[in-house]
């Protein structure tokens, strides 16, 4: 099985673990924060393991072109919410 098959692309910068309405960018965020993958399931019980692994599998397996993405999300974040997302 491909991991791709375990994300949902709604467009280029909106990437959904299927199943979910959990970005996969929220899962990198914890995990790039330092959280270990069981943590990380422990933060979102939706989650499967195989879920967090595979995300962060597929992350190592294309880190330059995730890492461009995740700015993408990041600064679209910031642009659209500002302060507002910090205090959530």
């Amino acid at each position: 099985m491909q991991l791709e098959a375990y994300f949902r692309v709604l467009d280029a910068d909106f990437i959904l673990i299927k199943g979910h309405r959990i970005g996969i960018n929220d899962v990198l965020d914890l995990y790039l924060e330092g959280y270990s993958p069981e943590e990380i399931v422990q933060y979102d019980r939706t989650l499967q393991p195989v879920e967090v692994y595979v995300t962060i599998t597929w992350y190592h397996q294309n880190r330059t072109e995730v890492d461009a993405y995740l700015a993408r999300i990041r600064a679209w974040r910031d642009t659209k919410l500002g302060d507002r997302w910090y205090a959530l």
